[in-house]
């Protein structure tokens, strides 16, 4: 294609002076961060007007280079147009300074920068030639720097660093010849503002070359409840003393956040569309699948597919709620279906232990419907109260259950459910990450070793155990409490099917919490007990249907789906004496197996018929009462794993079950002709015998204090 090269036109000296400064010259100061052709912003404005051209260089020739005469002026045009030109007045403060020295300064100053200075003596006024894309910045520069300049033998020049080495440089290296070093921070500028002497600049320059390929860095993540709040806050003279000792410096960044309660949104939308754990259906009392979601699910997956995952289902709460394994075959990993509550107390009580088992098995995220709000016809306003009371009753604690979603079907309820959500409490940072700069590995080294070392001082981690696989609920709860008023973070994990207490946060809070938890695990009595007054020994408490303890028991009582109608209520035993007896020979039996990872006691179940139940409360299990249900694993008192093997040794219409405490310890397989376990050594003897080494489902012990029955289960 041919082209029209011509020189440009009507262009005074100085404004090609400052077109030959543009040429293969780079722009860098526009706040970009990034450099290009100062051109390319000429060609932009050229393309505006559809003319596709460009400049030539030649000595002293510039020339426009288009596709004919007609772009050539249109072109022309532009260019004239784009060069402007603005006069700046020296500062009152350097009216009596040498003309020739500030426009040396000033030369010096923008030697970088794309421009013309021009300098009128007589008024002394310095001229400034730009393009207009520039105009705005430039003139803006040109006056900050004359208004800084101050002695103008000294002159200012701005290096760009990143922020954190530009902050390791002004606090820890030394800039030979510089006067003064300044932080910028700004938006889109950072870095070091050095003013020094004119003839040392080729020495500053140099230095600065220097201390980009010296400056090292190292960085490392760290864990720690509330560790970054700490060091960012009351605790930064850790930080400062560190940098101080080493000459580095230390850059701490959030990385991690955990909320201190559980978190509770609303939404309107479609629960089966829900990406989460698990999802809650709501259906009739005889698991009929007749609610809104129900309808969805069959009409989504089919019949079949619910039918069989009931028949593996497991009641939470007998009648009320029953919890579904998906084994990978729906987008959730379980499903809840829970019968309509038909009060309050009920409702209340299903969705707190709904939520509770949710939180045993590890569920993180849970989405639940309006339940009972849709076509089952229940009052919205109702239900809304109703779960709100039951959200508020969950234990904030909670730490793997942290996204409970309850979805609006119908938009119209959505205000109306809003209301449900508890207050929240803040985030508390569990993840820094640690980056130090410095001049050596040595030093970088030193640095993170003693802030580390400061680190471990401050943050404080236990694992606390209790001689039972599990915590009883009513220890959970307090526990819980403990840590939330003490800003300690809880986690409940379960190792090797053991329960595990893990407690982290600032040294002070956690061995304070430590304390509260050890003197509530070693008491002289149970913390649950109700209040005995002095000579009373024996006293029967019959729990509260929506308390933490209540729901606990019922929980494992009707894990095994026992068959029965009515569950009448749940009394806690408290029998001093007997439990005296029991904690001294937990106590010997927790010293003889200190450092093992042993179960020392379990939970577990014994039927008996009503006129046993108050010897037992009063005074223990006689094992010399034995044999009445039969010896089949020795002469002792038989316990069961699970609730539906003792059923069977209930008697009468209305039925009793103590849930014990029993201490299995070392167990071997029985045998009939046992009057007692058989020794394991010379010295002692197992703690108890069963029925399946493997995977026992029958417990036998032979000494009386061995067992505390902790609770009576009543039912018909």
């Amino acid at each position: 294609m041919k082209t029209i090269q011509k020189p440009v036109e009507d262009l005074t000296s100085d404004q090609l002076i400052f077109l030959k400064k543009c040429e293969n010259s780079q722009q860098k100061s526009l706040g970009t961060g990034t450099k290009q052709n100062i051109l390319d912003g000429l060609y932009r404005q050229f393309k505006k007007e559809h003319v596709k051209g460009s400049l030539a260089f030649r000595d002293s020739e510039v020339s426009l280079v288009v596709g004919h005469n007609t772009h050539w002026q249109t072109a022309n045009r532009i260019l004239k147009e784009s060069i402007k030109e603005f006069d700046i007045s020296l500062a009152d403060h350097q009216k009596n300074t040498p003309f020739s020295k500030v426009v040396a300064n000033l030369k010096k100053a923008f030697r970088d920068e794309v421009v013309h200075l021009k300098s009128e003596r007589d008024s002394r006024k310095v001229i400034v030639f730009c393009f207009n894309f520039q105009h705005k910045h430039m003139r803006m520069e040109v006056n900050k720097t004359i208004e800084q300049m101050g002695d103008m033998n000294d002159i200012e020049k701005f290096y760009p660093l990143s922020k954190e080495k530009a902050e390791h440089v002004a606090n820890h290296c030394k800039i030979d010849k510089s006067k003064s070093v300044k932080l910028v921070n700004e938006n889109t500028k950072t870095g070091l503002l050095v003013t020094f002497e004119q003839e040392d600049i080729d020495t500053v320059d140099m230095k600065f070359e220097d201390l980009e390929k010296e400056i090292k860095k190292i960085e490392k993540q760290f864990t720690g409840y509330s560790l970054y709040d700490y060091l960012s806050g009351e605790g930064k003279f850790i930080k400062k003393a560190t940098e101080h000792e080493t000459k580095c410096s230390i850059f701490l960044d959030l990385v991690e956040q955990k909320s201190f309660r559980a978190l509770i949104t609303v939404k309107c939308g479609d629960i089966l569309q829900e990406k989460c754990d698990a999802i809650v259906n709501s259906t009739g009392k005889s698991l009929d699948f007749s609610g809104q979601v129900s309808m969805a699910l069959k009409k989504r997956f089919g019949a079949d597919v619910l039918g069989g995952l009931l028949k593996n289902s497991t009641w939470v709460i007998g009648n009320q709620l029953c919890l579904c394994d998906t084994s990978g075959r729906l987008p959730w990993k379980y499903i809840f279906n829970i019968a309509i509550p038909t009060s309050k107390s009920e409702f209340t009580s299903a969705i707190l232990c709904l939520l509770t088992e949710a939180e045993r098995l590890g569920i993180q995220s849970l989405a639940l419907p309006t339940i009972g709000a849709g076509n089952m016809g229940l009052d919205p306003t109702v239900v809304a109260s109703y779960m709100k009371d039951a959200f508020a009753r969950f234990d904030a604690q909670k730490k793997l259950l942290h996204d409970i979603r309850v979805v609006v079907y119908q938009s119209s309820q959505l205000s109306v459910f809003q209301d449900i959500i508890p207050k929240q409490d803040i985030n508390k940072s569990i993840g820094m990450n640690v980056k130090i700069y410095g001049s050596s590995v040595a030093s970088l080294d030193e640095a993170m070793k003693k802030f580390q070392e400061s680190c471990d001082k401050i943050i404080k981690s236990f694992v606390i155990k209790t001689t039972r696989p599990d915590f009883y609920g009513f220890e959970k709860s307090e526990i819980e409490k403990f840590c939330r008023v003490n800003d300690v973070l809880l986690e409940w994990k379960w190792t090797k099917n053991v329960e595990e207490c893990h407690i982290q946060g600032l040294s002070d809070n956690v061995k304070k919490v430590k304390d509260m938890i050890d003197k509530l695990l070693e008491g002289d009595y149970p913390a649950n007990w109700s209040s005995m007054p002095d000579g009373q020994n024996v006293k029967r408490v019959e729990l509260s249907e929506i308390s933490h303890e209540y729901l606990d028991v019922k929980r494992k009582f009707e894990e095994s789906q026992p068959s029965y109608s009515k569950l009448i209520k749940i009394e806690r035993v408290q029998n001093k004496l007997l439990y005296s007896q029991f904690k001294d020979r937990r106590n010997a039996k927790q010293a003889e197996f200190a450092g093992q990872n042993k179960v020392i006691t379990r939970q577990l179940f014994h039927g008996t018929s009503f006129d046993i139940v108050d010897n037992i409360c009063d005074r223990g299990f006689d094992r010399n009462f034995s044999g009445k249900n039969g010896t089949a694993y020795g002469s002792g008192v038989y316990f069961a794993v699970k609730s539906q093997y003792s059923v069977g040794y209930c008697r009468g219409p209305t039925k009793y079950m103590f849930f014990s405490e029993v201490i299995t310890g070392d167990y071997i397989y029985g045998n009939s002709s046992y009057k007692a376990p058989p020794e394991k050594s010379q010295s002692t003897r197992y703690d108890s015998c069963e029925d399946n080494q493997s995977s026992p489902n029958i417990f036998v012990v032979f000494s009386d204090s061995s067992v505390y029955p902790s609770y009576i289960i009543t039912f018909q």
